[in-house]
């Protein structure tokens, strides 16, 4: 049976103290873009130095340059190293979705909770579980000619130990003539302090074709459960 989401989750994420937003920009524009970081620091740079030099500080503004080309490296390299647990959830959603459409039932089972909360336009389902998700993923071999994943939002606890992700899902299927089927999702996913271990503990459907979802996408996997 499942549980009651607010037993797996308890509090609305909104309602979660998230990160300052010093630090919102620094993940962002460091971290997570670090082009952007990198022109953003050498546009400030360029501005200053001919600031400087319409002064007459001719070395000061070629020393500032010098500064600018400096940092906007330093912003690529950190960049490149370092992976923010924003960047770590989206990518675990993106390989939890993958691994449901390619029917790699182990790959699924390894990102899911002890527990997971099934919903639909905010009602909880309390007759699925986790089992259910990799029976379903074991039966869907062959079931999709194409599909892609965009997650289109993320949002974390101040811990970073909670968080939310909402993507847009295109699945074309090898059967019948739906044409590619635009569905958008929730996930609540949970890690444990100390660890990089992302695990699923809610999965809502928001919308199919841009409507509210019903509950014919867990009618459709039942008829694809293994």
């Amino acid at each position: 049976m499942g549980v009651p989401i607010s037993e797996v989750f308890p509090i609305p994420l909104a309602q979660i103290d998230t990160a300052s937003p010093t630090r919102d920009l620094i993940d962002y524009y460091i971290l997570e873009h670090p082009v952007l970081g990198m022109l953003a620091a050498m546009l400030v740079g360029i501005v200053a130095a001919e600031i400087l030099r319409r002064l007459g500080k001719g070395r000061a503004a070629a020393w500032t340059l010098v500064a600018s080309a400096v940092l906007g490296a330093a912003i690529i390299v950190l960049g490149v190293r370092i992976e923010t647990p924003r960047e770590r959830v989206t990518a675990a959603t993106r390989t939890f979705v993958e691994a449901v459409a390619a029917a790699k039932p182990g790959d699924v089972e390894k990102l899911l909770g002890d527990r997971v909360t099934f919903r639909t336009d905010g009602r909880v389902n309390s007759t699925l579980t986790r089992d259910w998700v990799v029976g379903v993923t074991r039966g869907l071999g062959g079931a999709f000619k194409s599909h892609s994943v965009e997650v289109q939002d993320v949002m974390l606890s101040n811990d970073a130990t909670m968080a939310q992700t909402r993507f847009l899902s295109r699945a074309e299927f090898a059967y019948g003539s739906w044409g590619f089927v635009p569905s958008t999702w929730e996930f609540t996913w949970r890690r444990p302090p100390g660890t990089d271990a992302w695990r699923v503990t809610s999965i809502e459907c928001l919308t199919i074709y841009g409507k509210p979802a019903t509950g014919d996408w867990i009618t459709w996997g039942n008829k694809h459960l293994k």
